[in-house]
């Protein structure tokens, strides 16, 4: 028999929408979170998938036919200019985080340049502090948790009803699905 759960649309920094299927012969949980992004770095929104099972999870953003995004901001006089320094290299496979359960490293394909992608592994331990605050995100009871990760400091809402470590981009280690993330 299969459950599946399904999430209302829910519109904040990082989640758009979320499905998860949960088999509860096996205890195997599938699912997928498709969220909204932007970062401080990149300063444009753009979408990522989080593919995930009990076991492993992959992270997918920035894909894109072309290989380079010129990003353009808007002046102060309203008028919009390119910024040469907000550009995004990627190609149609994107920018992927690869995490499997258990251990703190991460594989990570990234690009510095036009059409020269990198793959490196990274060292990821997050010291999380779940607080005793709850609140419901699109039908989900999430808990609230935060940390300091790379000089930033997080705040992360989680669903321990969907009993994955994961979340956007290299945020893991919390026991529930992260479907909320702001720093």
């Amino acid at each position: 028999m299969t459950k599946t759960v399904f999430v209302k649309k829910v519109i904040f920094i990082f989640i758009y929408a979320l499905c998860a299927g949960v088999d509860s012969y096996s205890q195997e949980i599938k699912g997928v979170a498709i969220y909204n992004a932007k970062l401080a770095e990149d300063n444009f929104p753009f979408k990522g998938s989080l593919y995930f099972d009990s076991n492993r999870s992959i992270y997918i953003s920035k894909q894109n036919n072309n290989p380079v995004w010129k990003i353009k901001r808007e002046s102060y006089e309203g008028a919009y200019l390119d910024i040469l320094s907000d550009k995004v290299y990627t190609d149609t496979v994107g920018h992927l985080v690869f995490k499997k359960i258990n251990t703190p490293t991460l594989t990570v394909r990234d690009f510095c340049d036009k059409n020269k992608p990198f793959i490196y592994d990274d060292f990821v331990e997050i010291d999380w502090r779940i607080k005793s605050e709850t609140k419901m995100i699109a039908d989900l009871k999430c808990t609230r948790a935060t940390t300091s990760f790379r000089g930033r400091r997080y705040e992360a809402w989680f669903a321990p009803e969907i009993p994955v470590p994961y979340g956007p981009w290299k945020f893991n280690g919390l026991p529930g699905l992260i479907v909320k993330l702001e720093d």
